[in-house]
């Protein structure tokens, strides 16, 4: 014949709660629900049926009533830790911006200087692009005096080739 015990109706005060919920503070209450279900019915009896329902019935009680002021207990930690975050969030977005007020007369002398940087290459490199202008310009002007000497000296010698084609053909006709 199984053993039949009831489980007595688990009841924790709000005061408890920091005791048992921590690791392990709940283990006694585990162990007595353990206990308490801790008998075979018959399961062929109506009778035996009812029981192992009964005894899961319990098991399900007892867990709520434990879970439920673990939950209160959990809302009522994070409701107290809120205003600590708060001021937290608060003091992090005042220091940030105080970090980034301190810092703005660097970060805009650091642009300025990148600005001058840039505007230093940018002039660089339009001298260097004038110089380069300015020598193929030279180059150019040279080689279109050698150019315009070389056509004047094949002007004179076509001038000279044309003059003595006209003096031949003058003296052919004679």
């Amino acid at each position: 014949m199984s053993e039949v015990t009831d489980l007595t109706v688990i009841e924790i005060k709000p005061e408890q709660a920091p005791v048992l919920y921590v690791a392990g503070g709940l283990d006694a209450y585990l162990e007595q629900i353990r206990q308490a279900v801790n008998e075979v019915p018959d399961l062929s009896t109506k009778k035996g049926r009812d029981r192992v329902a009964s005894l899961a019935a319990q098991v399900s009680r007892s867990k709520t009533a434990i879970e439920k002021p673990g939950r209160e207990y959990l809302k009522r930690l994070k409701e107290a830790v809120r205003p600590a975050e708060a001021e937290i969030k608060r003091f992090v977005d005042a220091c940030d911006e105080l970090r980034d007020a301190t810092r703005r007369p660097l970060t805009e002398w650091e642009a300025e200087q990148e600005r001058i940087k840039a505007e230093e290459a940018m002039n660089a490199l339009h001298a260097e692009a004038l110089e380069m202008n300015e020598k193929f310009d030279r180059q150019r002007a040279a080689q279109f005096e050698v150019d315009h000497e070389m056509a004047l000296l094949m002007n004179k010698d076509f001038d000279r080739e044309r003059e003595e084609q006209r003096r031949l053909a003058e003296q052919a006709q004679r």
